[in-house]
C-alpha cells in the first residue's frame, strides 16, 4: 500500500500574534503554503517529525514538516513535539514569554495553540526561526551515521562550533582534527583540545613517520625547489618536483623521483610534500599501519592538493571522516591545491560523500553578507567561479549582530589614498572615542613583505606600539641556522655558496657533487669556507651573549646587507618623531598586519583592507577579496591608491560610504 504523506506548516501572524498549523495532505508532492523560500536542505527527522525549510517572511513565519499521515492521526504528539523543538528546545524565548501549555486543539484539519506567545516581536521570532534552522543544519550533520561527510561553510558560519559538538558526540573517544593553518589550530586546540588531537596536516605526518622519536629530520620547506635547481643543473633539462609530488605525477617520473630522493639523503632534510608522500607509500605497503580514530575532521579542505587528499582517502578507508571547505575561499593555488576537489565531492553524487551546508554566518555584519552575494552574483554573470558550488550564504541574525549591522550600515571606502596610516590613525582615534575594547587587522591587498613592512614603519612613525607583522623566513638566515645545528650540513654550505659565487662555478660545483661522496663545504673555494665559518663564528657570539668588538659588528652587518649609518640615522628619526607624537590611548591598541592568505583563520572587529587597486577580475582575486573582507566582525575599511573605484569595489557600491 502507497503510504501518505501530510505536509505541516507553523504560521505565525502579526495581526493576531497566534501560531498556526496548516495540515494538508499530498502524495509525493509538496503543496507549498504562503510565501515560502525554497530551502536547499534534504529531510530530516527531528523528534519525530522531518523538518523541510523555515522562513520569517512578510510578517510569517513559515515552518514545513513532512511525515507518516497515519502518526498524526493516531498521536498528535507528533505535532506538539514538532512545536516543542522550534520554540522550547533552543531555550531562545524568554521564560516570561513560553507557553506554559503545549497542547494543541484539533479543528478539522486546522491546529492551533491552547496558549500563544502574544508578547514576543516579529524581530525576536525571526531570531527563534532562525536559531532553529541553523540547529536543523548542524543537528543534521551531527546525527549522520555517514562515514564520510563533505560540508560546506562559508566564513564565520560556525565550523567550530560543528566540530566541537561532533566530538563531544564521541567524547570518550579518540578524534582528529586536521587543517594548514596554525591560526586555526591555535583556536582550535585552545576550544577543543579536550576533545580532539589537533594538528597542522605536517605536523600530523611527521609525528606518524617518526613516532616518538625526539631525533626528527630536518624540515626544509624549499627542499623540493632546491632540488629541482639541481636537477636541472645536472641532468640538463627543468623539472618541478612540487608539481610531480603535488599532482601525484610520481608513474610517470620515477627516475626523476630516484634521482629526488638520493639528493635528499645527501642535504639530510625531509620537505613538506615529499614527507606525504612517504607516508602514503608507507601506508599503502601495510594497511595494518594507517591509524584508526573515532572521528577524524578537517578543515579548509579546499586547500589540500592531489597529494593530501591520497592520504586523507586513505585515513577514511579505516574512519570515519568530516570534511569542510568552501570553494570561495580557495588561495592555495601555489601548492596545487584547486577548488575542484571539495566541488566534485559536493556536486557529484558517485563521490559517496554525504553532502550538507552551514548557510548561517555569525561573524559578519550584514552589509558584509549582502557585499558577498553581490559579488558571487556578479561574478557569476561575467563567467567567473565557473562550476562553484551552489550554497547559501546569510546574515544570521542575532540581538548582538542585529544592533552591530544597525550601527554599521556601510562599508567605508577612500580612494586615491597615498599614506594609509594617516586615515588608520584618524579612523582608529574615532573608534576609541566609541569603543575601548576592539580588536584591528589590517591586510595588505599586494601582500609583498616589502608592503607589509613599510606599513608597519609608517604606523610605528605615528606611534603605534602594540603590531605584529610577522616576516617571511629568509633562507641565507635559515642556511645559517642549519650550520649552526651542524657545521657539516651539506644543505646549509650549498644554500648559502650560491650568493657568493658565480653562477657557473656554483653550477661546477654542484656537477661535482652529484657522486654524493664529498661533503659539500668540502668543494668550496676555501676562501668561501673562511668567510662563511668567521659568520658562523659572530653568530654563536650573539646567540650565546658574548660580546663582539666593531670589527665583527662590522662584517656581520655587512654580511646581511646592513647599512650601520641607515640604521642609525632611521633610529635616531624615530626617536625624534616617537617624542613629538602624543601619547594617545588609541596607540596601544594591538594590530595585526598580514596579507590576505596569512588573513585566513583571523577575525577582528575591525578590518582594513589597503591598497586595493587591482582592476583585472579574475577568480583568484575574488577569493582573495571575499576571504579578506569576511574577517570582519563589526566595520570594514577599504583604502585605494586609485582615483576611480577597481572593478571589485564598484561591484559593491550601494554598500559603501
Amino acid at each position: 500500500m502507497k503510504k501518505e504523506f501530510f505536509i505541516v506548516s507553523v504560521l505565525w501572524s502579526p495581526s493576531d500574534g497566534k501560531y498556526y498549523l496548516i495540515q494538508r495532505k499530498s502524495n509525493n508532492e509538496w503543496s507549498l503554503i504562503g510565501d515560502r523560500v525554497k530551502c536547499d536542505t534534504d529531510l530530516i527527522n527531528i523528534e519525530g517529525t522531518a523538518i523541510k525549510s523555515i522562513r520569517h517572511k512578510t510578517g510569517y513565519a513559515h515552518i514545513e514538516c513532512k511525515g507518516e499521515i497515519g502518526r498524526v492521526d493516531q498521536d498528535d504528539s507528533a505535532i506538539s513535539r514538532t512545536i516543542h523543538f522550534f520554540l522550547f528546545y533552543l531555550s531562545e524565548v524568554p521564560e516570561s514569554e513560553k507557553i506554559k501549555e503545549q497542547k494543541v486543539e484539533k479543528k478539522g484539519n486546522w491546529f492551533t495553540f491552547k496558549e500563544t506567545i502574544s508578547r514576543l516581536t516579529p524581530e525576536v521570532s525571526r531570531r527563534i526561526l532562525y536559531q532553529a534552522e541553523r540547529k536543523i543544519h548542524t543537528d543534521e550533520i551531527i546525527i549522520s551515521s555517514k562515514p564520510k561527510i563533505v560540508v560546506a561553510a562559508g566564513p564565520g558560519t560556525g565550523k567550530t562550533f560543528l566540530f566541537e559538538k561532533v566530538c563531544k558526540k564521541k567524547e570518550n573517544d579518540n578524534n582528529l582534527i586536521m587543517t594548514f593553518i596554525n591560526e586555526l589550530v591555535n583556536d582550535l586546540k585552545f576550544g577543543l583540545g579536550q576533545l580532539a588531537d589537533v594538528r597542522t596536516l605536517h605536523s600530523f605526518v611527521m609525528n606518524e613517520l617518526f613516532p616518538g622519536s625526539t631525533e626528527k629530520p630536518e624540515v626544509f620547506m624549499q627542499i623540493a625547489d632546491v632540488i629541482s635547481e639541481d636537477f636541472n643543473i645536472i641532468e640538463g633539462r627543468k623539472i618541478s618536483f612540487k608539481d610531480i609530488f603535488n599532482d601525484l605525477l610520481d608513474r610517470n617520473n620515477s627516475k626523476a623521483l630516484a634521482f629526488y630522493f638520493k639528493r635528499r639523503k645527501y642535504y639530510d632534510c625531509i620537505g613538506p610534500s615529499c614527507a606525504v608522500y612517504d607516508l602514503i607509500k608507507h601506508f599503502e605497503k601495510d594497511k595494518k599501519e594507517i591509524p584508526q580514530y573515532s572521528q577524524i575532521l578537517i578543515d579548509e579542505f579546499q586547500d589540500f592538493n592531489k597529494l593530501e587528499i591520497k592520504l586523507l582517502d586513505l585515513l577514511a578507508d579505516e574512519s570515519p571522516i568530516l570534511i569542510v571547505g568552501d570553494d570561495d575561499q580557495s588561495l592555495y593555488d601555489f601548492k596545487n591545491a584547486y577548488p575542484e576537489e571539495i566541488r566534485s565531492r559536493c556536486l557529484n553524487f558517485k563521490s559517496n560523500y554525504f553532502y550538507r551546508s552551514l548557510p548561517f554566518c555569525s561573524r559578519c555584519p550584514k552589509v558584509i553578507i549582502d557585499s558577498v552575494n553581490t559579488l558571487i552574483s556578479k561574478a557569476e554573470k561575467g563567467g567567473f567561479l565557473k562550476k562553484r558550488i551552489p550554497k547559501r550564504f546569510e546574515y544570521f541574525c542575532s540581538e548582538e549582530k542585529d544592533a552591530i549591522s544597525k550601527k554599521y550600515q556601510n562599508i567605508s571606502y577612500r580612494g586615491e589614498v597615498q599614506r594609509v596610516d594617516f586615515f588608520i590613525d584618524k579612523d582608529i582615534k574615532e573608534i576609541f572615542e566609541r569603543d575601548r575594547n576592539f580588536s584591528v587587522l589590517i591586510i595588505c591587498a599586494h601582500g609583498s613583505p616589502k608592503q607589509k613592512d613599510e606599513m608597519e614603519n609608517y604606523l610605528r612613525e605615528k606611534g603605534f606600539r602594540n603590531i605584529q607583522n610577522k616576516r617571511k623566513d629568509d633562507i641565507k638566515m635559515e642556511g645559517y641556522e642549519l650550520l649552526l645545528k651542524d657545521s657539516d650540513r651539506n644543505l646549509g654550505w650549498r644554500i648559502l655558496s650560491k650568493d657568493k659565487m658565480k653562477s657557473a662555478e656554483f653550477k661546477r660545483i654542484i656537477v661535482k657533487s652529484k657522486s654524493e661522496q664529498d661533503v659539500f663545504r668540502s668543494l668550496l673555494p676555501k676562501t668561501i669556507q673562511s668567510e662563511i665559518k668567521k659568520v658562523l663564528k659572530i653568530l654563536k657570539k650573539i646567540n650565546d651573549n658574548i660580546k663582539i668588538n666593531d670589527e665583527e659588528r662590522k662584517f656581520i652587518l655587512n654580511q646581511f646587507s646592513y647599512n650601520p649609518s641607515e640604521i642609525a640615522f632611521n633610529k635616531l628619526k624615530k626617536e625624534i618623531k616617537g617624542s613629538n607624537v602624543r601619547k594617545e590611548g588609541h596607540k596601544d591598541i594591538s594590530i595585526k598586519i598580514v596579507n590576505p592568505l596569512g588573513s585566513k583563520g583571523l577575525s577582528a572587529d575591525y578590518v582594513f583592507l589597503v591598497n586595493f587597486n587591482e582592476d583585472k577580475v579574475t577568480n583568484e582575486l575574488l577569493c582573495q577579496f571575499i576571504v579578506s573582507i569576511t574577517r570582519v566582525k563589526k566595520k570594514l575599511y577599504i583604502y585605494s591608491q586609485k582615483k576611480d573605484p577597481p572593478t571589485l569595489i564598484e561591484w559593491i557600491k550601494d554598500y559603501l560610504e
